[in-house]
C-alpha cells in the first residue's frame, strides 16, 4: 500500500476524506497533520521525502511555492515591520523558519535581520510588506513547531527599532557585501544600475542593508559616485525611500552622468523633497507610485531646474483638478502688489549695475541656473552694420546669413556659464535703468517673471556712442540655498528712434485765383486764340511754393564723359579688424550634425 494510499485510509477513519485529485504532498501534510500521530506523521513524510531535517523541509516548502505560483505578482515594498517572537527556547532558527513557511503558505516568507535574544527564548526579524505583517497578526498564538506542541508567541509592531534608523558604522564585511550587490546589479553595456528592492539582492543574503534608512542610502551613494563614474540611469525603485535627503551632498561633479532617476513605488510625500536633486544634472525623474505624484506637473517643475522632465503625475489628478496654473495675465490682474515691484525693481538696478562694467561681467554667474537659457534677438539692420559687435551676427536668433552656419549653431545659448560667456563678448552698454518700464507678470513665491523696457547707449566699433532701444525678460525661480536664480532671459536690442527732419515751411497767404479762361469767355474773346498764352496766364496765376529751396543750392553742371560719373555706393572706412572678422565669418564652416569647425582648403 503507498503513502498517500495510507494517508487517505487514515483520514477516513477520523472521519476525513481527503480529494485525491488534489492530493499534492503539501495538501496531504495539511489534512492529516492532526489526524496522524506524530511517529506515524514522521514514518509517512519520511518516505515521502526521505530527508526530515528541518533545512530540507523549508526547501521542498519553497520549492512547492515557487511551483504552484500560477500568477506571479510583483513584490512592493509596502512598510517596515518589526515582528518580535517568543518561547523559542532550545528551538533552532531551521525549525522557526520552519515553521513559519508552513504557516505563511502560499506567501513567500522573507525575514530579514533575524537575531536572537534572552539566552535564545525570544526572536526578532523584519518584513517589507503589509500582507505578511497582517498575516503574521492572525496568527499569534496559532503557530507551533512542527512535530511538537510548542507555541510560538508572535508580536508585530510597525517601523523599524531606532536604533538601526540611527545607524552609522559600517562593519567591513557589510561595505564588501553591498559593493559586490552594486556590482552585480550594474549593467555596463546601458550604463544602468538597478537597485530596486536592493535589500532583497541575493549577494547581500546575511547582511541587512535597508536603502529606508537614511545613513545606508547616503553610503550606497558615495560608493556609487566612487565606482560608477559614467553611470547614466540610477533606479531606486520598491526601496521604501521617504527622504531625497541623501542626493543633498551630490551633484553634477560627483555623478557627472547621471540623466535618468527613478524613485517609483516608494513613499516620497513632500513637494520640496525635490529640491535635494537640483545639483543634479539629470534629465528624466520617474515618481510613479509615490504620495507626492498627487501634485500638477507645474507645481513639480518649480521645484527642479528648467529641462527635467517628469514622469509618473498622476493623469487622473491632472485631468479632473479645477485648480490650474494661474496664467501670467491673470497672476498679474490681481497677485502683484507693492511687494513685487520692489523686488524686481531693486533686482534689476543690482543686475545693471553690474551688466553696464564690461569687467564685472563674470560675476553674473551666481544670478544664473545652472540650466538658464538665453535668447537674444536684434535687427537685420544691426547685423548687417559695419559698425555692429560682432556678437551680432553670432548669437543673434535673426540672423540668416546663408555661409554662416557656425552662427546659427550659437544663437540659443543654454547653460549657466555660456550664458555669462555670451553676456561678456555684447558690446559696451550704459543702461538708463532709473527711466526703464518695468512691467511685473508673474509673482508668487514659484516664479518670477518681469519685463524691462527701455534706452541705452552702445559703444560701436568707430568708438562713438549710439542710442538703442532694449527689451528684456526674466524669469525666475527659487533655488537651494534660498535665494532666486535666472532661468530664462530673453534680450531685445533695436535701433533708436530717428529724429525727424522737417523742412522749412514759408506761410505764404493765399492769392484768390482769376479763370482766366472763363473771364475770356465772359468777355467774348476769340477762340482762336493763342493755347500757349492762356497756359502761361494759368501758371502765373497758381501760388507760390509752400517749401523754399535753400540759397546754397546751385546745378551741377553736366558730366563731360560716362567714365567720370560718381560712384553708387559710397566708399565708407572700414576697420582692418571688422574686415578680418567678416572674413572668418564667412570661412569658418561648421558641421551641425556633428558640431565640428572645419576651415576651407582655399583659404589655408
Amino acid at each position: 500500500m503507498s503513502v498517500f494510499q495510507k494517508l487517505e485510509e487514515n483520514g477516513l477513519r477520523n472521519g476525513r476524506r481527503i480529494n485525491m485529485k488534489t492530493r499534492t504532498p503539501v495538501n496531504i501534510l495539511k489534512a492529516s497533520n492532526r489526524n496522524l500521530g506524530s511517529s506515524k506523521f514522521k514514518e509517512y513524510v519520511g518516505v515521502w521525502i526521505g530527508d526530515l531535517t528541518p533545512v530540507h523541509l523549508c526547501n521542498v516548502l519553497d520549492k512547492y511555492v515557487q511551483e504552484h505560483d500560477t500568477k506571479p505578482k510583483m513584490i512592493n515594498v509596502t512598510g517596515w515591520f518589526t515582528v518580535t517572537i517568543s518561547n523559542c527556547m532550545d528551538l533552532p532558527d531551521s525549525s522557526i523558519m520552519l515553521a513559519l513557511k508552513y504557516a505563511m503558505m502560499p506567501l513567500k516568507v522573507q525575514l530579514y535581520n533575524f537575531k536572537r535574544s534572552h539566552g535564545g527564548d525570544c526572536g526578532q526579524f523584519l518584513v517589507d510588506t503589509v500582507l505578511m505583517a497582517n498575516r503574521l497578526k492572525r496568527l499569534s498564538g496559532k503557530v507551533s513547531v512542527l512535530f511538537s506542541s510548542q507555541i510560538i508567541n508572535i508580536i508585530v509592531e510597525q517601523g523599524m527599532p531606532s536604533n538601526m534608523l540611527t545607524m552609522s558604522q559600517f562593519t567591513p564585511e557589510l561595505l564588501v557585501a553591498i559593493r559586490t550587490a552594486l556590482f552585480a546589479c550594474y549593467e555596463a553595456d546601458s550604463a544602468t544600475l538597478n537597485l530596486s528592492r536592493f535589500h532583497a539582492v541575493a549577494e547581500l543574503e546575511g547582511h541587512f542593508c535597508p536603502l529606508h534608512v537614511l545613513p545606508m542610502l547616503q553610503q550606497v551613494l558615495f560608493m556609487i559616485s566612487q565606482q560608477f563614474p559614467l553611470l547614466r540611469i540610477l533606479q531606486l525603485r520598491d526601496n521604501f525611500l521617504c527622504t531625497l535627503r541623501a542626493f543633498n551632498g551630490f551633484s553634477r561633479a560627483n555623478m557627472p552622468a547621471l540623466q535618468n532617476l527613478d524613485v517609483s513605488a516608494n513613499q516620497i510625500q513632500d513637494l520640496m523633497e525635490l529640491k535635494n536633486l537640483r545639483n543634479l544634472d539629470l534629465q528624466t525623474l520617474k515618481i510613479a507610485g509615490n504620495p507626492l505624484a498627487k501634485y500638477q506637473p507645474w507645481q513639480l517643475n518649480a521645484m527642479l531646474p528648467q529641462g527635467v522632465h517628469i514622469c509618473g503625475y498622476s493623469q487622473k489628478l491632472q485631468s479632473q483638478e479645477l485648480i490650474r496654473a494661474p496664467s501670467p495675465s491673470a497672476q498679474g490682474a490681481y497677485s502683484i502688489n507693492c511687494e513685487g515691484f520692489t523686488f524686481c525693481a531693486g533686482f534689476a538696478k543690482v543686475y545693471y549695475n553690474i551688466f553696464d562694467e564690461t569687467s564685472r561681467r563674470p560675476e553674473l554667474d551666481i544670478y544664473y541656473d545652472a540650466k538658464a537659457l538665453f535668447s537674444f534677438s536684434a535687427p537685420t539692420e544691426l547685423t548687417q552694420s559695419l559698425q555692429c559687435n560682432s556678437s551680432y551676427r553670432l548669437f543673434n536668433r535673426n540672423h540668416l546669413h546663408l555661409r554662416s552656419s557656425f552662427a546659427r549653431c550659437g544663437k540659443m545659448r543654454v547653460g549657466g556659464k555660456n550664458v555669462v560667456q555670451t553676456i561678456c563678448k555684447l558690446p559696451d552698454m550704459q543702461t538708463s535703468i532709473e527711466e526703464a518700464r518695468l512691467e511685473v507678470h508673474i509673482y508668487n513665491n514659484k516664479l518670477r517673471a518681469f519685463t524691462l523696457t527701455g534706452s541705452c547707449s552702445e559703444l560701436t566699433t568707430n568708438n562713438d556712442w549710439q542710442r538703442r532701444i532694449y527689451s528684456r525678460s526674466f524669469v525666475m525661480r527659487p533655488d537651494v540655498p534660498p535665494r532666486w536664480v535666472i532661468t530664462n532671459d530673453m534680450l531685445n536690442i533695436t535701433l533708436g528712434a530717428k529724429q525727424e527732419v522737417r523742412c522749412k515751411r514759408i506761410l505764404v497767404p493765399p492769392q484768390a485765383m482769376e479763370a482766366p479762361l472763363a473771364s475770356q469767355h465772359r468777355q467774348g474773346l476769340d477762340k482762336s486764340c493763342n493755347i500757349d498764352d492762356q497756359l502761361e496766364e494759368i501758371s502765373n496765376g497758381m501760388p507760390k511754393l509752400a517749401i523754399e529751396p535753400k540759397k546754397s543750392f546751385k546745378p551741377k553742371a553736366v558730366l563731360p564723359s560716362f567714365e567720370e560719373m560718381p560712384q553708387l555706393v559710397t566708399q565708407a572706412s572700414v576697420d582692418e579688424n571688422i574686415k578680418l572678422e567678416r572674413e572668418v565669418d564667412d570661412t569658418l564652416l561648421c558641421s551641425e550634425d556633428e558640431m565640428l569647425l572645419v576651415i576651407s582648403d582655399d583659404v589655408l
